[in-house]
């Protein structure tokens, strides 16, 4: 058997029956269709297209397993050929309850990773995934008029990893997931017209990871999240106007962005699940907010990112008392984009004796920090993009040069200082 069949630049393919372990097509500008053009023929479970411009259709077999296809602008319908007796027929563009009553198990299809990247005039993929009964790996992105992932409205269970980026038009996902679906790993972006997650998500007892970027119709997330989650990572969806109620119970929670989702004007009472050991936050009513949220409770929490303060001091305090600690486990904490930011309180850092990486960027305005600032184990300091701080931590010229020199390593704009 042949390891791998490379076909490019050809006008039509003609070929007998040939096995061979991957197939990989590129720049056949003029080939039509794949069952027209003698590629049916060709038996392997790995096929990879890319730069077809003319491809139309593409027909596979039920014994197919992976399909790549990247870059194919007139490629509209995937549809599997069912062979039975030597005859070979295709399903419907348009499956229903009665195509699927017809095909059968002994039909079944054995794809199991799909990657659609780039088919502009691709927009619906149900004719594989109704059918890909035993797909894990499903990953489209760059398909503009793209509006539904299966007509049954459901997903194979055996799906583990679902990635779906700049699909503009696409509305929903699924209605729901089975609570048997072994979905490990979900990420959105760009999905402007998305405006909820599939029912049943919170069930998903294998689901660690949720990355939702950029989806501006994005209302809810559900009242609940699945409480295996491990990462749940939520940026720039501008109308999503509140997080699910069981957040503070993710007990296994350990990375969690929040970040300029503009309608979320305030968290739960109950604040943060307590195992957390990434915190990512921004946006002016968030920052305003994490004042009064116990950060000092999350004892496992290493690293702390804030950004998109409006305020000029930090943290803002009353009655001359600081109105936020940290927790002491911290040893990474950043500053960004504060651009009214006058004063960052030393009383921020009295107890972070653990604190190796500060990291301040685009604060403006900001002209100096206390030698309080600066830990004992404080290893790194980063300054980016400030220009006031940068010059008073001109070597042997700036009034800061001698709070800080004593750092193992401080690096201005990319440039590391030398001591």
């Amino acid at each position: 058997m042949l390891q791998v069949l490379q076909i490019e630049g050809c006008k039509k393919v003609e070929h007998g029956p040939v096995k061979v372990e991957k197939l990989i097509i590129g720049n056949c500008k003029e080939l039509t269709s794949s069952c027209e053009d003698g590629l049916m023929s060709l038996v392997t479970p790995d096929i990879k297209i890319n730069s077809c411009q003319s491809l139309e259709n593409i027909k596979l077999k039920f014994t197919l397993r992976t399909l790549t296809i990247k870059g194919c602008n007139a490629l509209e319908s995937l549809e599997f050929v069912i062979d039975e007796g030597g005859a070979s027929s295709t399903s419907s563009l348009l499956m229903n309850e009665e195509n699927f009553s017809c095909i059968g198990n002994n039909n079944a299809s054995l794809l199991e990773h799909l990657e659609i990247y780039n088919c502009p005039s691709l927009k619906c993929v149900s004719t594989i995934v109704d059918l890909a009964a035993m797909l894990k790996y499903l990953d489209i992105k760059e398909c503009p008029n793209l509006t539904s992932l299966s007509s049954r409205d459901t997903l194979p269970t055996t799906l583990k990893v679902l990635r779906l980026a700049y699909c503009p038009k696409l509305e929903s996902i699924v209605d729901k997931l089975d609570k048997d679906t072994l979905l490990e790993d979900l990420l959105i972006y760009s999905c402007e017209k998305l405006s909820c997650l599939p029912r049943g998500l919170h069930e998903l007892c294998h689901l660690k990871k949720i990355d939702i970027y950029r989806c501006n119709s994005l209302i809810s997330l559900g009242d609940f999240l699945p409480t295996n989650l491990r990462s749940l990572e939520i940026e720039y969806c501008e109308k999503l106007e509140a997080l699910p109620s069981n957040i503070h119970n993710l007990n296994f929670l350990q990375y969690l962005s929040i970040r300029d989702c503009l309608s979320i004007v305030s968290f739960l009472e109950e604040g943060f699940p307590t195992n957390l050991r990434q915190l990512w936050l921004s946006g002016a009513n968030l920052c305003k907010q994490v004042f009064e949220l116990g950060l000092h409770r999350l004892t496992s929490l290493t690293y702390l990112w804030i950004a998109n303060g409006i305020m000029d001091s930090f943290p803002e305090e009353e009655d001359g008392k600081t109105m936020l600690m940290l927790p002491t486990s911290l040893t990474t904490l950043r500053f960004n984009n504060f651009p009214n930011l006058l004063f960052l309180s030393w009383k921020l850092f009295q107890n972070l004796s653990a604190l190796e990486q500060i990291y301040i960027a685009e604060c403006p305005k900001l002209a100096s920090l206390s030698e309080k600032c600066f830990p004992p184990l404080l290893q790194r300091l980063y300054i980016y993009d400030c220009p006031v701080l940068k010059q008073n931590c001109e070597k042997d010229k700036g009034m800061m040069w001698s709070k800080i020199a004593n750092i193992r390593s401080v690096i201005i704009d990319g440039v590391e200082q030398q001591k």
